[in-house]
């Protein structure tokens, strides 16, 4: 059971750019990015808004000073929440692994319960909280984690394979890189298969 999605709602508290602009205020701190090839970029703090009613627009001059006194006019597009280098992607993995006594309840079942859980956490906002951060994307997905294997049996496993010519020296490394790079649930899985076909045929 999988999900993937590249928008998600924000927390409750979120507001789009555009608000959160109409709503700065003198005494507020924001980020300014010089134009100027962001030399002088950095968190400035408003000392006024030359705008006419609630709407700001791009060219809207905001009067800023910065933290050694400095006093500039920029303007509204120059104006962010945070430093944007301070956007650079950040990927992250929850890694819950539960141990059931299911007493009768199927597993897909166990893995809906599961799924359910964490969509509403992401449509609840929780994977933001409060914060500035945003959720670029996301994928979920929940599985049944079969039982490990030894290191003996698989490398005994390997090495049979090889000794029958059954895998190439000059596939060693292609098979290193794959296997490497698998999710471990999913490789256990296909070794496993690969083990009972041998002892099968």
């Amino acid at each position: 059971m999988s999900n993937t999605n590249t928008s998600i709602p924000k927390s409750p508290e979120g507001i789009d750019h555009q608000a959160w602009l109409e709503s700065l205020k003198a005494g507020d701190k924001v980020w300014w990015t010089d134009p100027d090839d962001g030399l002088s970029s950095g968190e400035v703090t408003i000392l006024n808004i030359r705008k006419e009613g609630v709407r700001v627009f791009d060219d809207t001059i905001f009067e800023v000073t910065n933290e050694a006194g400095s006093q500039m006019e920029v303007w509204a597009d120059e104006i962010n929440t945070v430093d944007p280098n301070a956007r650079a992607p950040l990927n992250m993995r929850l890694v819950l692994d539960i141990n059931y006594v299911p007493f009768g309840v199927d597993a897909e079942t166990l893995k809906g319960l599961l799924h359910k859980m964490c969509m509403n956490a992401i449509g609840n906002g929780m994977l933001t909280g409060h914060t500035e951060a945003e959720v670029d994307g996301y994928s979920l997905e929940i599985l049944e984690v079969p039982e490990p294997l030894s290191e003996e049996e698989l490398s005994s496993f390997m090495l049979d394979r090889i000794e029958n010519a059954e895998l190439s020296l000059e596939d060693i490394p292609v098979r290193l890189a794959r296997y490497g790079l698998m999710e471990p649930a999913a490789f256990v899985t296909e070794m496993r298969e690969r083990m009972q076909a041998v002892e099968a045929g």
